[in-house]
């Protein structure tokens, strides 16, 4: 009433906000359950999140967006433009390997859908070794470092500064120094207790040392789960 004293805004109830939160928390989980069941990359996978999300939304729909996304999206934006540029870059070379091809005595659908996947031919004068033990591994990838005359590649997830590293350093230090391009990729969070001295000795030997990070990208920042297999 004019000149009466002030009215107090009226409050929402607490009931009615928790009511708003649950609600939105389960609409979002119903969301996400949505997008886990057309993206998620196994069946297993696509059933945990949709039963997870939604029945306990509230803690599934944060670890599912952090955790859970099938796209590395940064990845795929960066790459988009470099794949087509290395294609026109490659095709004269991957052209001359289909002359190369390994004609199988009897056709095989696997081979045939392998070669089809990737793209790319199996070729002639390959062998496999198999490697029964760690031991066994590293003394192959030791003598693979020995046999670098121009350049050598090497990717690890996990590189520790022990015996075992010391000696992985000092031999690709070793290659360095006698003139092989030496390029070496780990992964910063697998690697996350290597030393800086340890990288600078292969600095300083000439090894060209390169981390890989997935959180490149606005959307990528918690997509901890996209660590291997998905290097540059």
């Amino acid at each position: 009433m004019p000149g009466g004293a002030p009215t107090q805004p009226r409050r929402r109830p607490r009931w009615r906000v928790l009511l708003t939160v649950v609600i939105g928390f389960h609409l979002l989980g119903f969301l996400s359950s949505l997008d886990a069941l057309m993206s998620t990359r196994t069946p297993q996978g696509a059933v945990a999140w949709i039963v997870s999300l939604n029945t306990v939304p509230y803690v599934a729909v944060p670890a599912y967006w952090v955790f859970g996304a099938s796209e590395f999206r940064g990845y795929v934006v960066a790459r988009r433009d470099e794949d087509s540029s290395l294609a026109r870059a490659l095709q004269p070379k991957t052209e001359e390997l289909w002359s190369h091809q390994y004609i199988a005595e009897e056709p095989s659908k696997h081979l045939d859908g392998v070669q089809r996947l990737a793209r790319w031919p199996f070729l002639h004068g390959n062998e496999v070794e198999l490697l029964v033990d760690g031991k066994a591994t590293f003394d192959s990838i030791f003598r693979g470092i020995e046999q670098a005359e121009r350049y050598l590649l090497v990717q690890f997830y996990i590189v520790r500064d022990d015996d075992l590293g010391r000696e992985f350093q000092r031999r690709l230090v070793e290659r360095a120094e006698a003139g092989v391009e030496v390029y070496f990729l780990y992964d910063e969070i697998g690697s996350y207790r290597l030393p800086g001295s340890y990288l600078d000795t292969l600095r300083e030997a000439g090894v060209h040392v390169q981390h890989f990070h997935s959180t490149r990208g606005r959307g990528n920042r918690f997509q901890l789960n996209f660590r291997n297999h998905r290097k540059t």
